[in-house]
């Protein structure tokens, strides 16, 4: 049998560059991942769908998320003076989704036909110094090939059979969403047939918004997929959940039951795939439903004080008096630098040992609880490295697998365990300190425009 011929397999994605473009956010909207804009010296280039809409019918409207351009939201203005009868309220849902809205230009947009625009979690942007891939997501590329089948005058019989065809062979299941590699994504619109050349790959701007919050406040951060659910990765969730549930808390004379169900549903995401997102819902869900489970696991010591040190710059020195102070109020290990000598510990540094120092005392020296330790020490401390500038990066994993191993070698002891634990990982010399990266690696995306 022969194999079918594709016209499309040669043709390439186009890449958006940020090159001589700014990323801004609307101050009015701090918290908002639908109010920002790119743009360069002369004008908008690139905003949410959102911004199609008026701001007074925004706050109110159901709006999916993708990307438009300047020259599609010129063209919504015009729309109302094109269609007969229209009001906002009336029209609304023209707006709402990707398909209404190509339609929409398509009928109304004097010409302007909409272009697609492929948001990509670039690989490394978290800092991390691990090789990675680029991705995209699932739900986004399942609603975008009908459209661009449709737009190359190749339309689907079934469009929306289609599209769930390649959502649940991608696994999608309910309060999970998956992402797929820049390879896999090639590989699928040629199985399609699809012109790449109508594609135009955009590093997704809430995600690269949500790392420069993250470098600076080491918090996790969420994303939107194309419904506007807020989502976030697997790492970043597990992340924030052992933030909420076990940072601040002094686990001292806590059962054992109640550290297993908390340490728990802290490592419930440990076990899914490499790449998937979730609910941001879900995961506060999980989060609460362990604090009513056990509302008093931490025995009125969680402290409300920021002792993550969000509000200070990833570079601010903190004294290791504090630090010990911290250690000693909360009954964590104390990591003692063999080769190094710290009056001063900076911010990022610190929130990395008293990560790992939470983690080695909730299990404290219970053998039940070790299937959770590496997992949770990988995702946290991975999700941490945006906030690590690039020299170090190297010796927090050194550090990481000291204070692991130490964490192990006292699972099962039923002696005291030891407060002050060697370290003997050093820092890297360097001629000045140096701050934590801006940019990640782009892997697959050269800078083109």
């Amino acid at each position: 049998m022969s194999k079918p011929t594709h016209k499309n397999d040669d043709t390439k994605w186009k890449i958006f560059s940020m090159s001589g473009k700014t990323l801004g956010k609307d101050p009015k909207y701090p918290n908002s991942m639908t109010n920002w804009v790119i743009s360069n010296d002369k004008s908008l280039q690139l905003l949410p769908s959102h911004y199609a809409l008026p701001e007074n019918i925004r706050k109110t409207q159901k709006m999916n998320y993708f990307l438009i351009d300047y020259n599609e939201l010129r063209a919504v203005e015009q729309v109302e003076s094109r269609v007969p009868g229209f009001t906002w309220k009336t029209y609304a849902d023209l707006f709402e989704t990707l398909e209404t809205f190509a339609k929409m230009l398509e009928m109304f947009g004097g010409g302007v036909q909409k272009k697609f625009y492929l948001r990509v979690i670039s690989a490394n942007v978290m800092g991390d110094e691990q090789s990675g891939e680029s991705r995209v997501f699932v739900d986004e590329v399942a609603i975008m090939i009908p459209l661009l089948r449709e737009q190359q005058g190749t339309p689907f019989e079934n469009a929306a059979e289609e599209q769930d065809k390649i959502s649940k062979r991608f696994h999608q299941l309910a309060q999970f969403f998956s992402t797929i590699t820049l390879n896999e994504l090639e590989n699928l619109l040629k199985e399609y047939d699809v012109d790449k050349s109508l594609v135009t790959l955009v590093d997704d701007p809430v995600h690269v918004i949500g790392w420069k919050s993250l470098e600076m406040t080491g918090t996790p951060f969420k994303v939107l997929n194309s419904y506007s659910t807020p989502i976030i990765s697997k790492k970043q969730a597990i992340l924030y959940m052992f933030q909420h549930l076990v940072c601040g808390v002094n686990w001292e004379g806590v059962p054992l039951s109640m550290r297993s169900h908390i340490i728990g549903v802290v490592g419930m995401c440990s076990a899914a795939p490499s790449g998937v997102y979730l609910a941001f819902d879900a995961v506060i869900n999980m989060i609460v439903l362990a604090k009513q489970i056990y509302p008093n696991f931490h025995n009125g010591k969680k402290t409300k004080v920021d002792i993550m040190y969000r509000n200070r710059s990833p570079n601010d020195l903190v004294g290791y008096d504090e630090y010990k102070e911290i250690a000693v109020a909360f009954n964590l290990p104390l990591y003692i630098f063999v080769n190094m000598k710290l009056p001063a510990l900076p911010v990022w540094m610190l929130r990395a040992l008293l990560t790992l120092g939470w983690l080695h005392s909730i299990v404290q020296n219970d053998a039940n609880l070790e299937h959770f330790v590496a997992g949770i020490a990988e995702a946290t401390i991975t999700a941490l490295m945006a906030t690590i500038p690039r020299v170090d990066r190297k010796f927090i994993r050194d550090v990481q697998k000291e204070a692991l191993n130490h964490t192990l070698k006292q699972l099962g002891l039923k002696e005291e365990q030891r407060k002050a634990l060697d370290v003997y990982a050093q820092q890297q010399e360097k001629k000045s300190v140096e701050k934590p990266e801006k940019k990640g690696k782009r892997p697959g995306q050269d800078d083109k425009s």
